[in-house]
């Protein structure tokens, strides 16, 4: 799940989850949470709840808790990013019309930075989308051919290239002789090391960068390779892959142009206002 799929999931909670005149416990986690420490709070929170007039909202507010309690003990947190957990005896979805009990368990494609809980009649999601509005806008561009590799960070803030390389390979020659297939052994070696260069930086950048969305772009056979050199991990991360006619920075904006239409579709009016500003300054014929 990415950010911006993550987002239309708390779109669907924060419009179509009804849970009046019954609470809902939401307890957003982080990864290094202490669970001791979260237990001793639940026991907390079930002797205050034993204390609530309203016998249905009672009943509803410890079944929460002790589903959620049972929930740490047996599943613990992820240590990835965290987890969000959202309980409920009772709700209904008022676009299906379906009700009963919600046992929800998300985990965002990003760490969840501080623990928080609440117990109200809605989903508490704020703090979830607060972090995912950081998050949203971040596409790393990777424009790579057997020439020039140039990866460069979009936000709605403008663009910034974060690093070029230049391939010093000696292009193909067709004399032929003795020297030629240790000529082209040689060009085929410092091609190898050039990829396997690009792709140390790409996961270095993907390290520092870890929820940005990666558009791959490049001409031919070089571009293929590259993508299936990266991890499982780092595969699942780009997004969209365009085949460029050119290279480095005139390849760059090639490939914002071809996947312009892609970012609108995505939903995030952030990104879609950054890419018109982009253009607008490429027709004027000014530097970004």
């Amino acid at each position: 799940m990415n950010v911006w799929e993550f987002q239309r999931k708390l779109e669907e909670l924060d419009s179509g989850i009804v849970v009046h005149p019954h609470s809902i416990v939401s307890y957003i986690i982080p990864p290094n949470a202490n669970t001791h420490k979260m237990l001793a709070h639940f026991k907390q929170e079930l002797v205050q709840a034993k204390k609530i007039k309203s016998s249905s909202n009672r009943i509803s507010i410890i079944d929460s808790l002790q589903r959620v309690e049972a929930y740490l003990k047996n599943c613990g947190i992820s240590q990835v990013n965290g987890v969000a957990l959202y309980y409920t005896p009772h709700y209904r979805n008022v676009k299906t019309g379906m009700d009963g009990p919600l046992e929800l368990c998300l985990e965002p494609p990003f760490k969840i930075k501080t623990t928080a809980y609440k117990c109200s009649n809605k989903v508490w999601t704020e703090p979830l989308w607060e972090q995912a509005r950081a998050c949203q806008g971040q596409l790393l561009y990777a424009i790579i051919d057997a020439s020039e590799v140039i990866f460069a960070l979009m936000s709605p803030h403008g663009e910034q290239i974060l690093h070029k390389h230049t391939n010093n390979a000696p292009s193909k020659h067709g004399r032929g002789g003795q020297s030629a297939a240790r000529f082209e052994r040689l060009r085929t070696e410092k091609i190898t090391h050039y990829i396997k260069n690009c792709f140390d930086q790409l996961t270095t950048l993907l390290t520092h960068h870890r929820d940005v969305e990666v558009v791959l772009g490049g001409a031919g056979q070089v571009k293929e390779t590259f993508l299936n050199m990266l991890t499982k991990h780092n595969r699942s991360k780009v997004k969209h892959t365009v085949t460029l006619g050119k290279s480095g920075e005139a390849g760059l904006y090639e490939a914002i142009e071809k996947t312009k239409h892609v970012l609108k579709t995505i939903g995030s009016d952030e990104n879609t206002r950054m890419i018109d500003a982009v253009f607008e300054h490429l027709q004027r014929g000014e530097a970004w």
